[in-house]
């Protein structure tokens, strides 16, 4: 029998030991991300007296709507089932268990943002519609950057970051950063304010041997190339993975997705940081 419960601190070796199975992450990083926000937020299936999948429920600042309106939201995250109980639908259970998790700790809504496109599909089976898209731009070594950058880079704290955020996405539905989740950002890379002599924007910048991903890049739509500019002077590397809100909606992608629908349709939301 498979029972679903809120995790306790007594199940974090299992709980490292099943992301690290799933996830491929080393331990610290499991630990760190546990450390920072709790066991308590995890849900999981306990089968034969073992964890056998989790997912955990993140709170954030909220839906935020243009014009100021906003409701609550979480983030569900690291939805992971240990191998050999895959195939027997505790996937779609484990998810039903962190939606219902979710409601009962008081959020309107819940998102998440599926690893692949075939879980797009899956997630659309169980209730979730899309709700967020982004800009992706990739390149190794050179870009179609602009030569010409007046943007510099400075180093902002978690809560300053998130209040440029919400200035910068003010007119645009959006996923809010809550104090928490900027600061576990600032624990995985670094939080960067974008000065120039006209505008302003924000960088979420983490970098892994040769491959620099910037999370989430905010900055008017009319020079989204000039800031790429100026993070590729200020963080050489070999590969570049960046994510803007959309400004070029032919290329846009979809990111992540919302649960229950939205009622009135909003022209692309933006989820950004999700730790993916």
């Amino acid at each position: 029998m498979t029972v679903f419960r809120i995790a306790t601190k007594e199940d974090l070796p299992q709980l490292v030991s099943l992301w690290t199975r799933c996830f491929g992450d080393g331990a610290d990083f499991v630990q760190r991300f546990l450390d920072h926000f709790g066991c308590e937020i995890a849900v999981v299936s306990e089968s034969a007296g073992a964890v056998s999948a989790a997912a955990y429920v993140i709170p954030t600042g909220g839906i935020r709507f243009p014009g100021g309106e906003s409701r609550s939201c979480s983030y569900i995250y690291a939805l992971s089932v240990l191998p050999e109980y895959r195939g027997g639908g505790l996937g779609k259970e484990i998810t039903h268990a962190a939606v219902r998790f979710s409601a009962e700790r008081g959020y309107d809504y819940a998102v998440l943002k599926p690893s692949g496109a075939s879980l797009f599909e899956f997630y659309a089976k169980l209730g979730f519609k899309p709700f967020s898209y982004a800009n992706e731009i990739r390149f190794e070594g050179t870009a179609p950057l602009i030569n010409c950058c007046d943007y510099s880079l400075r180093p902002v704290s978690p809560s300053g970051y998130a209040e440029l955020r919400e200035e910068l996405l003010k007119d645009r539905a959006h996923i809010s950063l809550s104090l928490r989740q900027a600061e576990y950002q600032a624990k995985l890379g670094r939080l960067f304010s974008l000065e120039s002599r006209n505008a302003r924007g924000c960088a979420a910048i983490e970098a892994h041997k040769g491959f620099m991903n910037v999370k989430e890049l905010l900055v008017p739509e009319i020079a989204p190339y000039t800031a790429v500019s100026a993070i590729v002077g200020a963080f050489p590397a070999e590969k570049y993975h960046i994510f803007s809100p959309v400004f070029d909606k032919s290329t846009a992608v979809p990111t992540g997705m919302v649960y229950p629908p939205l009622k009135a349709g909003y022209e692309s939301p933006f989820l950004g940081l999700a730790y993916d």
